[in-house]
């Protein structure tokens, strides 16, 4: 989860360059960040938020629980005293999607709207498993949306941008410590795969490098904001050029019109 705060830095790299952002949407430590954001849309607010973030805030011990090392309610309550007011999709200052994993089916759930709360699907969609034990929702059963959507492009799609822009971590362990960091290592391999084709499917896709950073070190939030907010910088002509040939006349007037009806067709 402490690898996904430098989605802040990119956030921030984005806001300097004037790039307004339309929405977000986010899985796992994704979700908790876009979920900060999108209540405000204030970048300031949102990296020292992430700055004070310990895992005192964020887990709580499970006694005799067989499922899950941890519950992950204290998620749930560190967001709810965050965005406070506003606690249902509806009331964030962006559209929102957050996205979570049916453990017996492996379908992705989207979570966009008021059937939920916005702390709840953050939380749910931050439920590691074997770290937190899964969460009983709807007749489901609740874990981070990384499982089955590690990138969730279609997520963000749904939400009517112009442009989806993709944001991946690349992380390279220097080892293994114990049963729980190689659990949580396999998941990050066999989704690898998931995360390529997502990619494939943004129009504009760009990957910050957090290195060896240790994944569980939420007292890193500087070092990964500024990877993140590097990344983008170098990112940004490229982004720059697609944004402006979007807003041609030549995309308005021809190839949009024409990939809405290929899209539909292919529906």
């Amino acid at each position: 989860m402490g690898h996904c705060i430098a989605h802040v830095g990119v956030l921030k790299a984005l806001h300097r360059a004037g790039i307004s952002i339309h929405s977000l949407a986010g899985t796992s430590g994704g979700a908790l960040v876009a979920g900060l954001f999108c209540a405000e849309r204030n970048v300031a607010d949102l990296e020292e938020a992430v700055r004070r973030i310990g895992w005192k805030r964020l887990a709580g011990l499970t006694l005799f629980a067989s499922r899950g090392l941890a519950t992950s309610e204290p998620i749930a309550r560190f967001v709810s005293r965050m965005i406070a007011p506003r606690t249902r999709f509806s009331e964030m200052a962006l559209p929102l999607a957050v996205t979570a994993t049916d453990l017996l089916t492996g379908e992705t759930v989207i979570f966009r709207d008021d059937a939920c709360p916005v702390p709840e699907a953050v939380r749910i969609s931050c439920t590691i498993p074997l770290v937190y034990a899964p969460v009983e929702r709807g007749g489901r059963l609740l874990v981070d949306g990384g499982v089955s959507d590690p990138l969730p492009v279609d997520a963000a799609r749904s939400l009517g941008p112009d442009v989806v822009v993709a944001v991946s971590l690349k992380h390279r362990p220097r080892e293994l410590r114990n049963l729980l960091e190689v659990g949580v290592q396999m998941l990050d391999v066999t989704t690898a795969s998931l995360v390529a084709m997502a990619r494939e499917h943004a129009d504009f896709a760009l990957e910050v490098d957090v290195g060896a950073t240790d994944k569980w070190d939420l007292k890193q939030a500087e070092r990964l904001i500024a990877l993140g907010e590097a990344a983008c910088e170098r990112a940004l002509p490229g982004l720059l050029a697609l944004l402006r040939y979007r807003g041609s006349f030549e995309y308005r007037r021809l190839w949009s019109p024409l990939m809405r009806r290929l899209g539909s067709r292919a529906k």
